[in-house]
């Protein structure tokens, strides 16, 4: 089955849910509901968005319990909540998890009182687009009035602990210049996790190499007129850089410094950056010192 195809709490995508009624709408069923219970271990706006209607124009006593663990949940999301509270109060609570332990549930507990059969869903998906939608998740739709049972006494008890937090503005206040704080860390997490991405399958690729194949390709390119004239550019560019660094002393100076960044036959260096890296020239000369010294020690 292709994960496009797969049905989710909004429609088809790669958030999975086992077990989801045919004609489950999720706008539909919060209208309907008598208690609604959500634990996410964070919350964004785009996945409340699912739920913000429902919950608007239903009357179901709801409960909201979020986690603030890494900076992820967000603030103007926290806000809504807390607005919602204020016109609401009647039926509305939000609560932030107890920090006793690191919370990462995914629950939401919908009861109806008699109308319809209770149920929960249980799995990965946080309380956001990719978590409801376009990540791939796997959650589970229960129907079990004991497995419903427990999960509500669960929720109950995790909601009452000591530790939880009711969300007040100075709550959020205090909260909201850390997760700006942690923005840009977050950015920079994702574009490592892109590189990894990137490069993990090339790597699972050279693996897979055959070692014939590998040592056949090697042996063909030591006999070709390419590896020749690689090799003797090589020699003469390895003495050109001797020679500019004034090995073994390495008592080179600025000229001789911006020599060995012209020479380009082990790679071209960027020129825009040589004098900037001369200013620690000082610091250069006594690491190859320590390099001829001791190689294999210093590497």
């Amino acid at each position: 089955m292709e994960t496009k195809n797969r049905r989710t709490l909004v429609g088809e995508g790669h958030a999975f849910v086992v077990g989801l009624p045919s004609d489950f709408t999720l706008t539909e069923v919060l209208k309907e509901a008598k208690k609604i219970r959500l634990a996410t271990a964070f919350a964004h706006r785009s996945g409340w968005k699912h739920f913000r209607r429902g919950i608007a124009e239903g009357n179901a006593s709801v409960s909201l319990l979020t986690g603030l663990d890494c900076c992820q949940t967000d603030p103007e999301l926290l806000k809504e909540w807390l607005q919602l509270k204020a016109t609401e109060a009647n039926r509305v609570e939000a609560k932030l998890a107890s920090k006793e332990t690191f919370f990462h549930p995914k629950v939401l507990i919908v009861n109806y009182e008699g109308k319809h059969p209770d149920f929960a869903i249980v799995g990965s998906g946080n309380l956001s687009q990719g978590g409801m939608h376009d990540n791939t998740e796997c959650c589970m739709y229960v129907e079990g009035r004991e497995l419903v049972k427990q999960l509500a006494s669960w929720f109950e008890a995790e909601f009452s602990r000591t530790g939880a937090v009711l969300l007040t503005k100075p709550v959020i206040e205090r909260y909201e210049p850390l997760y700006q704080r942690n923005r840009e860390r977050r950015k920079r997490l994702e574009k490592d996790q892109l590189l990894a991405e990137t490069r993990i399958p090339s790597v699972g690729k050279i693996l897979d190499w055959n070692w014939k194949d590998a040592l056949r390709e090697a042996k063909k390119y030591f006999a070709s007129r390419e590896f020749a004239e690689d090799y003797t550019s090589r020699q003469k560019g390895a003495a050109q850089i001797l020679k500019a660094l004034k090995y073994p002393e390495f008592t080179f100076d600025k000229r001789g410094f911006d020599e060995f960044f012209s020479l380009g036959s082990f790679g071209k260096l960027n020129p825009l950056n040589r004098d900037k890296v001369f200013r620690s020239a000082a610091r250069i000369r006594n690491e190859l010192r320590k390099l001829i010294a001791d190689g294999e020690t210093i590497l």
